[in-house]
């Protein structure tokens, strides 16, 4: 069996997979209010860090999105 471009294999399994990905199954669990807690810090803590990273990159950005002026030809 080849599993060349006209391999019917490919898209049947890629369908399999993704139905069992999206398919609803019961979750026995429990998130107490210590782990929301804990999520909302990382979320925070992502969002310093990318604040921090802009601060120390801020002319560098500036200078990426800046429009680039033609320089003047030289009098004569």
């Amino acid at each position: 069996m080849a599993n060349g471009p006209s391999s019917p294999l490919l898209p049947v399994a890629l369908s399999l997979m993704i139905g069992l990905a999206v398919a609803p199954s019961p979750v026995y669990a429990y998130i107490d209010p210590t782990t929301g807690s804990f999520v909302f810090q990382a979320f925070l803590g992502v969002l310093a860090s990318i604040g921090v990273l802009i601060k120390f990159n801020w002319t560098r950005l500036r200078n990426l999105f800046r429009r680039r002026r033609k320089p003047d030809p030289p009098d004569p």
